[in-house]
């Protein structure tokens, strides 16, 4: 009975402790965060849009209607439907032959199927082609008698290979929250900031230079990434302004939590939670339309879109003015609470 006791006592203390830790709370809430956002994403799953371009009724259309694969838009003519897939209404536009039942069904000719496509969205082209194709498949009896072939509505500079390659980048630059709350963190367990301000160095100069540091490290990393993927194309000067807001942006970010976490531990399970919430809405914004509203308002849509945009169609600054104007209003409101905060010292 005695060891009941103890080890009830010892259940009590550790529950009591994670209660009171913000750090264990934050560790237990990540699987929770997790399954809000799957579980929201699967809620409303958005099908993807498809422009069909058909002058009459055909048994591939109805397919297509069927296969509750896409949601379609019909056109009666390409300079349309092109048109639409231009302004980035839809990723894919097909192009239905009149002849093309006879191709599919009867097999009394052979034949190509022409789809408009937008190359800054190559995920979504790779998505809906591949559609495209199972229900032309099960449409002639899996014997494919017509060749699907793209054609690009502008031309882009990106291609297949390079389509996470904006997602790639954005873990380089959320790399420096991790970097510069760490530092600063580290300089307040081990109590060397009050010996460094013994020195004429203030605390504005050293927040400062850890936040420059994370930048510089953030970029380097970011320039490795695209030279080792070609990502060094496209409209370089968008693509500069956007790495180096992107990198401002989360290290302003981090100089925010060093300044509120109270230890490495809290710092660590803060910067986890932020990944997740920054990371996982960019990756399911395209199936869900609860995540495409999430992201709309996260500082990591900004980044991945405009690069995107920088990449694959060579975007020039203008076009890519809403996510500049996003990343540099976000930037200025974390300067605004930084320096709030260490005219507070809390650090």
């Amino acid at each position: 009975m005695r060891m009941f006791s103890q080890v009830y006592a010892i259940i009590y203390k550790d529950f009591h402790d994670i209660v009171q830790s913000k750090t264990m709370l934050i560790t237990i809430m990540i699987p929770v965060l997790f399954s809000i956002l799957f579980t929201a994403a699967l809620k409303d799953v958005r099908l993807p849009r498809l422009a069909v371009v058909a002058k009459e009724k055909s048994q591939l259309l109805d397919a297509l209607s069927r296969s509750q694969l896409f949601t379609l838009s019909y056109f009666d003519g390409e300079p349309e439907a092109a048109d639409f897939v231009r302004s980035g209404k839809a990723p894919v536009a097909i192009i239905l032959p009149d002849n093309i039942d006879a191709v599919l069904i009867d097999g009394s000719g052979t034949g190509s199927l022409s789809c408009l496509v937008d190359p800054s969205a190559p995920r979504q082209v790779a998505v809906i082609t591949a559609g495209i194709r199972e229900v032309l498949r099960v449409a002639s009896g899996q014997n494919l008698r017509a060749k699907l072939e793209e054609k690009k509505v502008f031309e882009g500079k990106g291609g297949r290979g390079q389509e996470f390659l904006p997602t790639w980048i954005l873990l380089s630059l959320m790399g420096a929250l991790m970097i510069v709350a760490s530092s600063l963190v580290e300089e307040k367990e081990k109590k060397t900031l009050q010996a460094v301000l013994v020195t004429p160095i203030s605390l504005e100069h050293i927040v400062l230079g850890k936040g420059i540091l994370g930048i510089i490290i953030t970029l380097g990393s970011c320039l490795i990434v695209l030279a080792l993927n070609g990502g060094l194309a496209g409209n370089l000067l968008s693509l500069a302004i956007l790495l180096v807001l992107g990198a401002v942006s989360f290290s302003l970010l981090g100089i925010v939590i060093g300044q509120l976490a109270p230890s490495q531990s809290a710092a660590n399970s803060i910067n986890a939670v932020l990944y997740i919430l920054f990371f996982l809405p960019i990756v399911l914004s395209e199936s869900s339309r609860t995540m495409d509203i999430l992201a709309r308002g996260l500082p990591s849509y900004y980044v991945v879109d405009g690069i995107t945009k920088a990449i694959m169609i060579c975007a020039p600054v203008e076009r890519v003015g809403v996510n500049i104007a996003y990343l540099l209003a976000f930037s200025a409101g974390l300067f605004t609470m930084s320096r709030k905060l260490l005219a507070h010292q809390n650090i």
